[in-house]
C-alpha cells in the first residue's frame, strides 16, 4: 500500500543561518537567524515580514524548542540556557520579554494547542530524574492562567516520550514503553480536568525508537524523525496497523535534506530554501 500526499510550495525561505523555524495554526511563519553571534527573531505572514526582533535575552548558543503565538498580544518561546529550561513570554504591546518559569527537567518536545496548553514530553533522563518523583512523562500548563494540569497523569507509563500533537480536544502522542513504541490518543476536557485515553497502536521498537513529529487520525498513522531523515506511514484497520509507503509529491526525502514539522491537519516541509505544505487527511 501507498500513501501519496500532495505538496504545495508556501514561500520561498532564506535557509542560510537559519537555526530554527515553525508554522503556527494562523499560518505565521515563525524563524530564528544566527548572524553576528546574535539570535533574531522574524515572523512572516503572507508573504510579508511583520516582525524582525533581536532576541537579547537568549545567548547565541540557546537551544530553542519552541516559538509560538499564544494569542494577539504574545509569542511564547522555550529555549534551553545553561542546562535550564525556560518558558519565557515577548509581550508584543510593550516589546519586551519576561520569563514565567524555568526547570531542570529533561526534555525532548514542546508542543502548544489551540487552548494555550503547552505541552512537555520528558526524555528518559527527566522521566527517572528526582526530581520527577512522579515518574511523569509529559506535563501540561495552561499558559493564559499560569495553571499546572492533570498532574495526577500520565505516570509511570513511558520511559520516553518523543512526539505529541492535538487537534481540538484530542491529544496524541508517541512514547516508549519497555518492548514497544507506543501511539496513545486521548481525549481531555478543560472543565472537569480530566484525560482520558482512547486508543493505544505498539510499534516495533527497534524501528520506530524515536519521531519528533506524528499526525493521527481514524485511518492513518504518519511518523517523521527529523535527526535521521526517516519518514513512516501506516494504515490502521479494525485498530490494527498496516506499514504503507509514504510517498510526498514532488520531494525525494533521499535527495534532500527537509524538515518536517505537523501543525494541526497540515504537513510542512522545509527542503533548502523552500517551504511545502500538504493537506492530510
Amino acid at each position: 500500500m501507498i500513501s501519496k500526499i500532495a505538496t504545495e510550495k508556501v514561500i520561498d525561505f532564506p535557509k542560510q543561518d537559519l537555526i530554527y523555524f515553525n508554522v503556527g495554526r494562523d499560518e505565521k511563519i515563525y524563524m530564528v537567524f544566527l548572524i553576528d553571534d546574535q539570535l533574531i527573531l522574524q515572523v512572516v505572514k503572507d508573504h510579508s515580514i511583520i516582525m524582525n526582533k533581536s532576541l537579547n535575552e537568549l545567548d547565541s548558543d540557546s537551544y530553542i524548542y519552541l516559538i509560538q503565538e499564544i494569542n494577539d498580544d504574545t509569542i511564547v518561546i522555550v529555549f534551553e540556557q545553561d542546562y535550564i529550561c525556560k518558558i519565557n513570554f515577548l509581550d508584543l504591546k510593550e516589546n519586551n520579554m519576561v520569563e514565567m518559569c524555568s526547570f531542570l527537567l529533561s526534555v525532548n518536545t514542546f508542543h502548544l494547542d489551540e487552548n494555550g496548553l503547552l505541552w512537555i514530553g520528558i526524555s528518559e533522563e527527566g522521566i527517572f530524574d528526582e526530581l520527577n518523583s512522579k515518574g511523569k512523562g509529559m506535563y501540561c500548563i495552561n499558559l493564559l492562567v499560569g495553571e499546572m494540569l492533570f498532574e495526577e497523569e500520565f505516570k509511570g507509563i513511558m520511559y520516553e516520550c518523543s512526539s505529541i500533537q492535538t487537534l481540538e480536544s484530542e491529544l496524541y502522542t508517541s512514547y516508549e514503553e519497555e518492548q514497544t513504541i507506543v501511539i496513545s490518543t486521548f481525549s481531555y476536557d478543560l472543565n472537569l480536568q480530566s484525560c482520558q485515553k482512547k486508543k493505544m497502536y505498539h510499534l516495533d521498537k527497534k524501528e520506530y525508537r524515536y519521531c519528533d513529529q506524528l499526525y493521527v487520525s481514524e485511518s492513518q498513522i504518519l511518523l517523521f524523525d527529523n535527526m535521521e531523515n526517516k519518514q513512516y506511514a501506516f494504515r490502521i484497520v479494525d485498530d490494527e496497523t498496516f506499514r504503507m509507503k509514504l510517498f510526498l509529491d514532488g520531494i525525494d526525502p533521499s535527495q534532500c535534506d527537509p524538515t518536517y514539522k505537523v501543525v494541526g491537519k497540515y504537513l510542512y516541509i522545509l527542503v533548502e530554501d523552500k517551504l511545502y505544505r500538504s493537506k492530510l487527511m
